[in-house]
């Protein structure tokens, strides 16, 4: 065919394009124009078409409702034309393909999310239904990809990050799930691809403090529902591993590992819900139930040690609500992966260099020893004795044995000590900030005990109000109802030395 007549009918294409013909919108998906001013001018027809017709999603019984989700179903067909030539396109040109959605977005989007909740997947998208939201989702990741997000344009980060936020979080696969339980293959294909959009998010400098911006300023509601996402995805994650395969791939759960703690260490709200939820003892006992899985940036260890070094370093601790994290970290198997990592083999010259993978303030620190030192809190005392009875004999190397019988054996001593010691001489303090605000010559003479539960003891007025602020008013209630049956025999006195 001559250029000229290539550019007619290209030209009469658009122009049906444009009048709303749904057969040569739907043409545009194989006929997606090569010329880079045609293509342009094809991408603004489809997107016009998107503008004007959102509108009518609204009102689904009006007459224009269904003429209306032709026409956008048409369009997203010819869309898919302009998404294949993404593939092998410049930096520049993809840049401007993207630009063009700018002024759409907020229409486009609506449309994506009809499609999603529809109760019957259009037939122009795929058929199974338990894909659609997987479809979208690589959709908008492809845009995200491509450019979409280079802008600073406030309005529009925000329309990004709701549609971000809106397919990790919407729950419309489940009704078609019906209790079945995914194949690792089958959640990487169907349920994996709704996390990529939000994935991006995390990982753009710009998008991530766009994203915790918003957050941080969200109302509870939307950060327990995302809590509430996170949790879910790893056990529907978790369900599938097939057990006891070496070198088994679980890239998607350790994503949703490692975005949960960027945004537990950047949005403190949505780490107290993530603790009510309990979401860091799921993610370890997950990872500890399929103990051959690799790390995934560790140069040697498990999955599982990998989860307990982004749960249990400073980074995380210093965020609050310490006493809790740790605790639930204990109850999942924290010092049973500690051990793993001390039994596991180390190559030549590496066995002075445990526990090198977790990060603390202090070059001397080890998570034996920080666990030592938060014990002066009776909650996490009673819980790290708990775990260390837990623990089988085991054979251990030399460097394991000189690690691990010093570890127990202090930690044995400081329990019987705090049982022994008289408690109206010893300064008392159940506050994990003691350290940071009380200063050794600044203590008060007398203890004081929380009036609710009886359970806590602080040396001082700005250490108890500063517990109650951060954590003991959650507790305090369940407390009080716990130590009528343990007060007996579970008193644990808290010393700062």
């Amino acid at each position: 065919m001559q250029p000229a007549q290539a550019h007619f009918r290209v030209d009469a294409l658009l122009k049906a394009a444009e009048g709303g013909s749904i057969p040569h919108l739907g043409r545009l998906e194989h006929e997606w124009p090569a010329d880079p001013s045609l293509s342009q001018r094809a991408l603004i027809i489809l997107l016009e078409h998107f503008k004007a017709e959102t509108p009518h999603l609204r009102r689904p019984q009006s007459r224009e409702f269904e003429r209306a989700s032709k026409v956008m179903l048409a369009a997203s067909a010819g869309l898919e034309g302009a998404f294949k030539s993404l593939g092998h396109t410049t930096e520049a040109k993809a840049n401007q393909f993207t630009a063009a959605f700018h002024p759409y977005l907020q229409e486009y989007f609506a449309w994506l999310r009809f499609v999603i909740l529809s109760v019957h997947g259009p037939g122009a998208l795929p058929d199974d239904p338990m894909r659609m939201a997987s479809f979208t989702a690589t959709r908008v990741w492809v845009l995200f990809s491509a450019g979409l997000c280079k802008t600073d344009d406030p309005d529009i980060l925000e329309c990004i990050l709701d549609m971000a936020l809106f397919l990790f979080m919407d729950t419309t696969l489940w009704r078609w799930q019906k209790d079945k339980i995914f194949t690792q293959a089958q959640y990487d294909k169907i349920v994996a691809p709704k996390f990529m959009p939000l994935e991006f998010c995390l990982d753009s400098p710009s998008m991530r403090d766009a994203l915790f911006k918003k957050l941080n300023s969200a109302t509870t509601e939307l950060l327990k529902r995302l809590s509430d996402t996170f949790s879910r995805q790893c056990l529907e994650c978790a369900a599938g591993f097939p057990k006891d395969i070496p070198g088994l791939d679980c890239k998607n759960f350790w994503s949703y590992v490692q975005a949960a703690h960027r945004l537990c260490t950047n949005v403190p709200r949505f780490f107290k819900l993530m603790l009510k939820s309990r979401f860091p003892a799921l993610a370890l006992k997950a990872a500890l139930g399929v103990p051959l899985a690799p790390a995934f940036h560790l140069p040697r260890g498990s999955l599982a040690l990998e989860t307990a070094c982004y749960m249990f370093n400073c980074e995380i601790l210093l965020v609050g609500n310490t006493r809790r994290l740790i605790v639930q970290l204990l109850e999942a198997g924290l010092v049973e992966t500690l051990l793993n990592d001390l039994l596991s083999p180390r190559g030549e010259g590496k066995e002075g260099k445990v526990f090198e993978e977790f990060t603390f303030q202090f070059d001397t620190m080890t998570p034996l020893k920080a666990l030592t030192y938060a014990s002066y809190d009776p909650h996490i005392a009673n819980a790290l004795h708990i775990a260390i009875m837990a623990i089988p004999p085991q054979q251990m190397n030399h460097t394991a044995y000189n690690i691990w019988k010093p570890f127990v054996d202090n930690f044995g001593f400081h329990r019987a000590a705090l049982r022994r010691l008289p408690n109206d001489h010893i300064p008392l303090c159940d506050s994990l900030k003691h350290p940071s605000i009380t200063k050794p010559d600044g203590i008060e003479g007398a203890s004081k005990e929380c009036s609710g539960c009886h359970t806590t003891v602080y040396c001082s007025t700005k250490c108890q109000r500063e517990d109650w602020s951060s954590l003991h008013r959650e507790e305090c209630t369940r407390s009080r109802v716990d130590f009528i049956g343990r007060s007996s025999i579970h008193l644990a006195l808290s010393v700062m030395f």
